[in-house]
């Protein structure tokens, strides 16, 4: 009998982290580059519970605001401040998680100068920190649906309007973590046209020495239609993606023992799971994965697997 196993991973589960604390940039004045402006309140509305701090430019280049932070939320599009840059890049090579709203991630330097924000010319400079090279619009605009790639275990709003749309190219600095497209625009065909959700997991154990080790980025790298932000679904996309940071870099995947399984012998896999930054910082890590053992639509077994961040090795009867 063909046997099909299934997996979910119930990350909501997992004990808080001890780096809980959300700072939001907020700076009344600065520019919003490649992108829709966005409320505070909408701000405070998609971050509750989370207990966002909002920080302006003078409080973001105090090492003490980011101290301990769990999630830097830069929310003016491609705009980057870059006066407080030391304070920023000192965040992520902690293990720090980001999300940007809008845009292309960290592209436009912007600077007080002779008492106004000026913009600068896009520039990779800062980006190639998290290992991203270079930056373009997507040339196709005949997108009709969007979806989400449910391998990541990240789900959203259902629509995601956008008026265009960045491609965030990888460089060969070293620095590049796992990166990959976690929503996408499709066109009538069901064909993947862009990925306007990206997420940028350093979680390589391998370069244990590596500065990021840890750090999860998550890119909304488009400029939405006016007044999405303000929708449900913005608001949605928002909150969901904030969460789905705030997570960290997270290593996750299914080993089954047999390939192939005799009649009436159990099926059985290994659970891979870990937090890289909470094992960075030598914290607990505990979770549960459910799994499901199906043949065709049919359900045949299901399992909890309860994690602590080493390798369990489960049956599934």
């Amino acid at each position: 009998m063909r046997y099909i196993l299934s997996a979910l991973v119930f990350l909501l589960t997992l004990a808080p982290l001890s780096f809980a604390k959300v700072v939001v940039f907020w700076q009344p004045g600065f520019p919003t580059a490649e992108s829709q402006p966005v409320e505070r309140a909408t701000l405070e509305t998609a971050l509750e519970g989370m207990t966002p701090i909002f920080a302006n430019l003078e409080e973001l280049k105090d090492p003490d605001t980011l101290q301990d932070a769990n999630l830097l939320v830069l929310p003016y599009g491609s705009a980057v401040p870059a006066d407080a840059w030391p304070a920023i890049q000192k965040h992520l090579e902690a293990g720090g998680n980001l999300l940007t709203l809008g845009g292309r991630a960290l592209f436009v330097p912007v600077r007080w100068q002779s008492g106004r924000y000026v913009g600068d010319m896009p520039t990779p400079n800062y980006a190639r920190h998290l290992g991203l090279d270079h930056s373009y619009p997507v040339p196709q605009k005949d997108w009709t649906n969007f979806a989400w790639e449910e391998v990541y275990g990240f789900s959203g709003p259902a629509e995601l309007r956008a008026a265009d749309v960045y491609v965030l190219g990888m460089g060969w600095g070293g620095r590049s973590g796992d990166y990959h497209g976690i929503g996408y625009l499709l066109n009538a065909r069901g064909e993947k046209i862009a990925a306007p959700v990206v997420s940028e997991d350093y979680r390589d154990l391998r370069t244990s020495g590596h500065p990021m080790l840890g750090a999860r980025c998550v890119f909304l790298n488009f400029a939405p239609q006016s007044g999405y932000w303000e929708s449900a679904a913005g608001i949605t996309l928002i909150r969901n993606t904030a969460a789905y940071a705030s997570r960290g870099a997270t290593l996750f995947y299914l080993e089954m023992l047999h390939s192939t399984l005799m009649k009436g012998e159990v099926p059985q896999v290994v659970v891979h799971f870990r937090n890289v930054r909470r094992q960075r910082l030598g914290e607990p890590q505990p979770g549960t994965v459910h799994l499901d053992l199906l043949s065709g639509s049919k359900l045949l077994a299901s399992s909890d697997v309860q994690c602590s961040g080493d390798t369990v090795q489960q049956d599934v009867v």
